[in-house]
């Protein structure tokens, strides 16, 4: 197993630009940025690669120790957890504002734990004003600082210098994780509880309030001897923002379009439903942006718990009211879980590992010929008519998801009802669930 990365901590008071900073560390607009304070909330990580070292840097959101909102203990509770989880701790204060009794607060409670620092003065575009700012920044005793503009790079190749000579060395092996599972669904069905729940640690800030998780979160973990790579993403809105958009909305909007980017690198989305709640339009929306990202796809029912008076009955009912939504997913697994109670959890990976293995499934192509020589033979006489091409031979081209090439006869389409009972018969027998099939036609060459 290879060893981890170190992982370096940005820390600091909100609108100091950490998330700049954690942004021009990786090189890549990972991190939402906005004027609006706590826009980052959960931490948020990414890998940095800087001449010849490797390290993680987790982003956290932004602390003020004054205030009592519940969002806001949330959000000192993930920093804290990042802090005491680091090799390597950044202090990031604002070089536009002079030291406040906050940083100081701040820099008090870091000196209490025991990995090294560095305090990084950020905002620091004018290089005239450099030597009037270190006086003041030492007085926060966490030595000399470092001064950085995360928007235009400045001082930051100094700083990732300084990073590599405090870090401790490891011999990093690189490996790309067994599975890589998307947990997505619309606002407040539980998808951030499900996570924490499924890892036995509060990993994710859990709120009432809608859009609580707004960076897509990744998290490795090992399962039954794979690594599995979980990314929490933020709830997905059908709804298009309106013209005048507030800080908010457009923190929305962003999240929204980071989730569908994670969707698209995971293998399988977990499609996360409310049980005690009406299938919606989004819903159906959020469906169909699974199915063209093209993954593999486990349909989990969460607060399964809540729902009375069950019976053996209220199982199959439930179903076939999903499937009256959801006829385009009749080929998908469905978990009835509760993240509360902890009911079924594990479910879900089994299921997301057991439809990996059928996306890359390789059919040999003998069994294929067969199959379809069968399907030919015995497709039923109220979709078969005179006008149905024959179907003359069928081949695998691809993987992940499964991808044919199937020949009709020339100068003819294949209907699209037999092109369905074609998917599901592959399905059916080559264990093919859970997982989109693409099949392409291509006109018989005789």
């Amino acid at each position: 197993m290879p060893k981890k990365n170190p992982i370096v901590a940005i820390i600091g008071r909100t609108n100091v630009g950490k998330s700049s900073l954690f942004n021009r560390l990786l090189e890549r607009r990972k991190a939402i940025i906005s004027a609006l304070p706590a826009t980052t909330r959960d931490r948020n990580y990414g890998t940095v690669h800087w001449k010849g070292e490797k390290f993680t840097i987790a982003d956290s959101g932004g602390l003020d120790i004054k205030k009592e909102e519940v969002i806001e203990e949330d959000i000192r509770r993930q920093a804290e957890i990042a802090a005491q989880e680091a090799d390597l701790i950044l202090l990031v204060a604002d070089g536009q504002k002079t030291v406040i009794p906050n940083d100081k607060e701040i820099a008090r409670w870091l000196k209490k734990i025991k990995q090294p620092k560095i305090l990084v003065v950020n905002k620091v575009d004018n290089l005239k004003i450099r030597n009037q700012l270190e006086p003041d920044f030492f007085k926060l005793g966490l030595g000399k600082p470092f001064l950085v503009s995360a928007i235009n790079g400045n001082g930051t190749g100094d700083l990732l210098d300084e990073i590599a000579k405090k870090l401790p060395k490891l011999s990093l092996v690189d490996k790309e994780p067994d599975l890589r599972i998307a947990v997505v669904g619309k606002t407040n069905v539980g998808k951030s509880s499900f996570v924490n729940a499924l890892l036995g640690k509060e990993r994710i800030i859990v709120s009432p309030l809608p859009h609580t998780t707004r960076d897509p979160q990744e998290i490795e973990f090992r399962y039954k001897g794979k690594t599995i790579i979980l990314i929490d993403t933020a709830g997905l809105s059908r709804k298009k923002p309106e013209k005048s958009r507030s800080d908010t909305k457009e923190i929305e909007k962003e999240s929204a379009r980071k989730s569908l980017v994670a969707l698209k690198t995971a293998e399988v989305a977990l499609l996360m439903l409310d049980a005690t709640d009406q299938i919606s339009f989004q819903d159906k929306h959020i469906a169909n942006e699974i199915i063209e990202a093209k993954t593999g796809i486990v349909v989990v029912m969460n607060k399964w718990d809540l729902i009375q008076n069950k019976s053996p009955k209220t199982l199959k009912q439930y179903l076939l009211y999903v499937h009256s939504h959801f006829p385009f997913l009749l080929w998908a697994p469905y978990v009835f879980v509760s993240a509360t109670k902890k009911i079924r959890l594990k479910n879900t990976l089994d299921f997301a590992l057991k439809m990996k293995e059928n996306r890359e499934r390789s059919i040999d192509q003998d069994k294929l010929q067969s199959f379809l020589n069968f399907f030919n033979k015995n497709l039923s006489p109220g979709i078969k008519n005179k006008e149905t091409p024959s179907l003359e031979s069928i081949e695998q081209f691809g993987t992940a998801p499964p991808q044919f090439t199937i020949t009709a006869a020339p100068k003819t389409e294949i209907p699209a009802a037999v092109m369905d009972i074609l998917k599901n018969s592959l399905r059916m027998e080559f264990s093919l669930w859970g997982t989109p099939l693409i099949i392409k036609q291509s006109k018989s060459k005789k």
